[in-house]
């Protein structure tokens, strides 16, 4: 059965409020699934999911970069990626604020989206240091 919108925000917003708890519980887990429906549109979700790579996703944290692209991946997938209780464990809780307030957004409003997304883009980029080691090997100058 299709959930209304109205019931996907509310999952949104238990999804947040599950990743603010301090309690770390791995059977206590609302969906996620539905979250790709809550976007003002694919270009909306696409600038949320670049700036998650862009500004959280450190790949020299290897463990919590792995659950942030699980997580960005979730934004587009109607199927269990990643769960709060992953989030939880294995990303620092700064982050995980992030990760919540941006479940926050979805149920609000697009404008609120926009909003979450402005604030993440005033972080610092985070430079793919592997990549760019990779390239320095191959004789490509880094940015």
């Amino acid at each position: 059965m299709a959930m209304s919108p109205a019931e996907m925000k509310a999952e949104a917003r238990a999804a947040a409020l599950e990743l603010r708890d301090d309690r770390v519980r791995a059977d206590r887990d609302t969906s996620m699934t539905h979250l790709r429906a809550l976007f003002a549109s694919d270009d909306q979700r696409k600038a949320v999911q670049q700036a998650i790579c862009d500004h959280l996703a450190d790949d020299r944290e290897e463990d919590e970069c792995r659950y942030l692209l699980r997580f960005v991946w979730q934004l587009a997938m109607t199927y269990r990626e990643v769960t709060q209780y992953e989030l939880k464990v294995h990303v620092r809780m700064e982050k995980v604020n992030v990760v919540a307030s941006l479940l926050d957004a979805l149920a609000d409003s697009p404008d609120a989206v926009h909003h979450w997304l402005d604030e993440l883009l005033s972080w610092p980029m985070i430079t793919d240091r592997t990549f760019y080691e990779n390239s320095k090997e191959r004789g490509r100058p880094e940015p």
